[in-house]
């Protein structure tokens, strides 16, 4: 299945532009989970169709859940920055960020040995910042550097110095400035169904809100800024969605965080609501920002359930296993002939639906994966499959402090459709 898609993704046309876009998902499925009504850039593909709830009238077999990649071999990594409580350890052209590559790599056919180091990827990236090493601009503490690894190296040695607390945020706030800039011009076109795979950042100058975050976050970390990713639910526009952003969020030396959009023209997006972990459970906040001139800084969140304060110390970023999680996630939505395609086909359902079962394998605490696969099974006339989906994602989002109204729907239109079909049934 797997070398199948990486086919028809490398096959699938789309006309680009030097454009990127804000991810959005509606509360429900009929609009692109990356809807630029909210943007100042717009996507370099088609939003996605309505999913219609007739079903498919083939016989779809049960897809077998695709098996884990395996881990690639990656050469020891010298002066890696510390790990953080506060995201997962993941800096670039260290051993977690070159498995999110190599696992790109192998997702779109690419699994040569070559890949497997995410070396392809090193490559690419290296010629992309020396290209435009003038559009980019040297990193602000130290420079300019013969490589970018030796670069982001020692900015992090020059942050690590500063003493006062104040001073090292501001170095901290102009590397994240630095970084926005950089992978805007390194990757300069947006894509709603290549633009999650690192393999399309290097093949096709692609990007989408994860995969932008995730390299955002990972230079920062090398940097020496505790940097990680998270969901966005309600947008600049305070606009609801079901999680259809993710965003970079750096901490800072004064304790408040900001968030670095690649998304956006500015990089200190003020999004509106967050979905991240509070104390180790994930939860729907509100962030509060800084209302001085300067950076959009965050002091504090409250909950959406209740208004109740949540302090900075209590709030982490997305770990490893949701980060691969959501990366599965949008494979599903995106596959082609799948959930999110104008002409679906029962082989390409069945490929969202494998993918999908994937992200909740990675992460059962990813209520949108386990809402889309409900959606997958009633689109192939699985009711009873839907309906369990539904009620395990309206539990989890509830206990999060939000159910979109995408998800309440589909769980009563679900539950009145097995009603009507067991009638239909008992006047036989």
């Amino acid at each position: 299945m797997i070398s199948t898609l990486a086919q028809r993704l490398l096959v699938t046309t789309a006309a680009t532009a030097t454009v990127a876009g804000f991810g959005l998902h509606t509360n429900g499925i009929t609009q692109s989970t990356q809807n630029a009504q909210n943007t100042t850039e717009t996507p370099v593909t088609t939003a996605a169709s309505s999913v219609a709830v007739a079903p498919v009238t083939a016989t779809v077999p049960a897809a077998t859940p695709a098996a884990p990649s395996p881990a690639p071999v990656v050469a020891a990594e010298s002066n890696k920055p510390s790990a953080s409580d506060f995201a997962p350890d993941f800096p670039f052209h260290g051993p977690a960020f070159s498995r999110f590559v190599a696992d790109s790599y192998r997702q779109t056919g690419d699994s040569n040995a070559d890949a497997q180091q995410a070396a392809p990827f090193y490559r690419w990236i290296h010629d992309a910042y020396q290209q435009r090493t003038k559009r980019i601009g040297p990193l602000p503490g130290v420079g300019a550097r013969p490589t970018l690894v030796e670069g982001l190296d020692a900015e992090r040695a020059h942050i690590a110095a500063i003493a006062d607390p104040a001073a090292k945020t501001q170095a901290q706030e102009q590397v994240a400035l630095w970084a926005h800039r950089a992978v805007k011009k390194m990757v300069p076109h947006f894509s709603l169904n290549h633009g999650f795979e690192f393999y399309n950042m290097a093949n096709r100058g692609e990007r989408q809100c994860l995969a932008q975050s995730v390299l955002v976050a990972s230079l920062l970390q090398r940097a020496g800024v505790p940097t990680g990713v998270v969901m966005v639910w309600k947008s600049l526009k305070g606009e609801e969605s079901n999680n259809g952003h993710c965003v970079a969020v750096a901490q800072l030396a004064n304790g408040r965080h900001i968030l670095v959009d690649a998304s956006d023209k500015t990089p200190f997006a003020r999004q509106q609501g967050l979905f991240l972990p509070v104390d180790g459970k994930y939860e729907y906040v509100l962030p509060q920002y800084t209302t001085a001139a300067g950076p959009s800084e965050i002091v504090g969140y409250t909950r959406r359930a209740n208004g109740e304060s949540v302090a900075l110390a209590d709030v982490t970023t997305m770990d490893i296993a949701f980060l691969n999680s959501q990366f599965d996630y949008y494979r599903g939505e995106r596959a082609p002939g799948g959930i999110f395609a104008k002409a679906k086909t029962p082989s390409g359902l069945a490929e969202s639906a494998e993918y999908l079962r994937q992200a909740i394998t990675d992460c059962p605490d990813n209520p949108l994966a386990v809402y889309m696969l409900g959606n997958v099974y009633e689109r192939l006339g699985k009711l009873d499959q839907a309906r369990t989906q539904f009620a395990q994602a309206h539990e989890q989002y509830d206990r999060s402090g939000y159910v979109p109204q995408g998800e309440q729907d589909a769980y009563k239109r679900v539950h009145a459709e097995t009603v009507q079909v067991s009638l239909a049934n008992s006047l036989k």
